[in-house]
C-alpha cells in the first residue's frame, strides 16, 4: 500500500470529488443520470415522455398566445426560480445579508471606540432593522452571540452615558434574555447592575434583586460586586457585603484581584472596628484574622493592639505597637502612659524606639515632672538627630524652667530659623545642657 500511496495524491478526480462533497444535490444528480439514460432507451418511458411533452404543449400553448398568459408564465418561472434558490442556496443568500449586518456592526463598533456616538447609533439601529428580517444569531458571527442583542446592549450603554438611566433602562428592557448567552449574558448583567444602581425610580428591593442576579451571573466582575456592596452597606448588611467580596475575590482575574483584596481587607477592618466598639471581642478577632489574610496594614496592627488592650493583654499590645511607627501608634502609647497602664521601664523595654522616648517626655511634661522630662529629652538628644518636634519639646522644657533665652533659640530651630550669632553670646548654645545630642551643632535648621 505504501508503494502505491502516491496515486491517491496524483488522482485527477480528487478535486472534483471534494467539490461534489460540498454539493450533495449534484452528486445525487450524477448518480441518477445513468439510470435515466437506461430508462430513456426503453419504449414505455419514451412514450410517457412524449405524452408529458404534448400535455405541457396543450397547457402552455394558450398561455403563450396572450399577454396575460405570458405574464402568468413569467410569474410562475420566477416563483420556481425563487423556490429553487430557497431550496438549494438558502443558507448562502442568508449569509450574504448576515455578512452585511456584521460589516455594519463592526463599523458601528469602530465609531463607538472613536467616540462618534451619532454614527455608531445609526449603525447599530441599521443592524436592528436587519435583525427583524434575518436571524442574526447564525452566520459568520454565531460564535460571539446574536448581533441584534449586542447592538441593543451597546445602544443602551451609549444611552446611559448620553441620555441618562431612564432611556438606557427602556432600551435594556427590550433585550430578550433567552437570546443573551455567553459573553452577551455577562455584558447584560453588568449593564443592568449599572443602570439599576443609578435609576431614580427603582425601589430598593428591586435594585438589590437585580444586583444580586448580576453578581450571580458574573461573580468575578469587581464593578458589579462594588455596586452590590455599596447597597448592602447602606442597609447595614456588612457581613453580606464581605461575603460578596469574598466570592468575587475567588472568581476575579489576577490583574483585578489586588483591587478586590484591598476593598475586602478594608471592609473586614471596618467590621472588626464595629465589633470591638460593641464589645464583641470574638467577632472582632475573627474579622481581624480574615483581614490579615488579605492585606497587612498599619490600621490592622493598631486594631490588633486595641483588641489586645480590650482583652487585658498589655504585653501583646506593646509588642504590636512596637511594629508600628506612626503618629497613631504614638498617640496610643501616650494614652497608655496617661491611664497608668504601663510605666516608663515597661514601655521602653517593650518599645525600644526614639518615638516611645519622645512620648514619655511629652507625658512627663504634661504632668509637670520636669526632672524626668529633662532626662527623657536629653536621652533623645543623645540617641538621634533632633527634629522640629524635639526642638519644640525642648523649648517647652526650657520655658518651664524659666530659661527663656535658650527656650527662644530652641523654638527658632523648631521653626526652621537660623539662630542669631549675637544672641547666642549671652546664653550660649541653644541646647546648653549637660547632654547635648550628637550632630546638633552642625544642624542649625531642620
Amino acid at each position: 500500500m505504501s508503494m502505491f500511496g502516491f496515486l491517491g495524491k496524483a488522482n485527477p478526480l480528487r478535486l472534483g470529488g471534494a467539490w461534489l462533497r460540498r454539493h450533495p444535490w449534484l452528486r445525487r444528480l450524477l448518480i441518477a443520470l445513468p439510470i435515466l439514460l437506461v430508462l430513456a432507451l426503453l419504449e414505455p418511458v419514451v412514450g410517457l415522455v412524449e405524452k408529458l411533452l404534448s400535455l405541457l404543449e396543450r397547457i402552455l400553448g394558450p398561455l403563450l398566445d396572450t399577454a396575460v398568459g405570458r405574464a402568468v408564465l413569467l410569474v410562475l418561472v420566477l416563483l420556481l426560480l425563487a423556490f429553487l434558490v430557497y431550496a438549494f442556496a438558502r443558507d448562502r443568500v442568508l449569509d450574504l445579508f448576515r455578512r452585511h449586518a456584521l460589516s455594519r456592526h463592526l463599523r458601528a463598533c469602530e465609531a463607538l471606540l472613536q467616540a462618534h456616538h451619532a454614527e455608531a447609533r445609526r449603525g447599530f439601529q441599521a443592524v436592528l432593522r436587519l435583525g427583524r428580517w434575518f436571524d442574526l444569531a447564525k452566520g459568520p458571527a454565531a460564535e460571539h452571540g446574536d448581533l441584534a442583542v449586542d447592538a441593543r446592549l451597546k445602544l443602551a450603554r451609549m444611552a446611559l452615558e448620553d441620555e441618562g438611566p431612564k432611556r438606557a433602562h427602556a432600551i435594556l428592557a427590550r433585550v430578550p434574555r433567552n437570546r443573551a448567552t455567553g459573553s452577551l449574558a455577562l455584558s447584560h448583567a453588568e449593564l443592568s447592575a449599572r443602570v439599576y444602581a443609578v435609576h431614580p425610580g427603582q425601589l430598593q428591593a428591586s435594585v438589590l434583586e437585580v444586583l444580586a442576579e448580576a453578581h450571580e451571573t458574573w461573580p468575578g466582575h469587581p464593578g458589579v460586586a462594588e455596586l452590590y456592596v455599596e447597597r448592602l452597606l447602606a442597609q447595614g448588611r456588612g457581613e453580606d457585603a464581605a461575603d460578596v467580596l469574598g466570592r468575587t475575590l475567588r472568581k476575579a482575574r489576577k490583574s483585578q484581584g489586588d483591587r478586590v483584596r484591598r476593598r475586602l481587607a478594608a471592609l473586614e477592618l471596618a467590621l472588626a472596628r464595629a465589633a470591638l466598639a460593641a464589645g464583641d471581642l470574638a467577632k472582632a478577632r475573627a474579622r481581624l484574622k480574615r483581614a490579615g489574610q488579605h492585606d497587612e496594614t498599619e490600621e490592622l496592627l493598631l486594631l490588633r493592639a486595641d483588641l489586645a488592650l480590650a482583652e487585658g493583654q498589655v504585653d501583646v499590645a506593646l509588642r504590636v505597637l512596637a511594629e508600628v511607627e506612626s503618629p497613631l501608634a504614638k498617640e496610643r502609647i501616650r494614652r497608655l502612659l496617661a491611664d497608668g497602664i504601663v510605666d516608663a521601664r515597661k514601655l521602653l523595654a517593650s518599645v525600644p524606639r526614639l518615638d516611645a522616648l519622645v512620648a514619655l517626655a511629652e507625658h512627663y511634661l504634661a504632668q509637670g515632672d520636669l526632672r524626668r522630662a529633662g532626662r527623657a529629652l536629653r536621652a533623645c538628644l543623645r540617641e538621634g538627630e533632633p527634629s522640629p518636634r524635639l526642638f519644640a519639646l525642648w523649648a517647652s522644657f526650657l520655658a518651664a524652667e524659666r530659661r527663656l533665652p535658650e527656650a527662644r533659640r530652641a523654638l527658632m530651630l523648631a521653626l526652621g530659623s537660623e539662630v542669631d550669632p549675637e544672641a547666642s553670646k549671652d546664653g550660649g548654645d541653644p541646647l546648653s545642657s549637660p547632654f547635648p545630642g550628637p550632630g546638633w551643632r552642625n544642624r542649625q535648621t531642620r
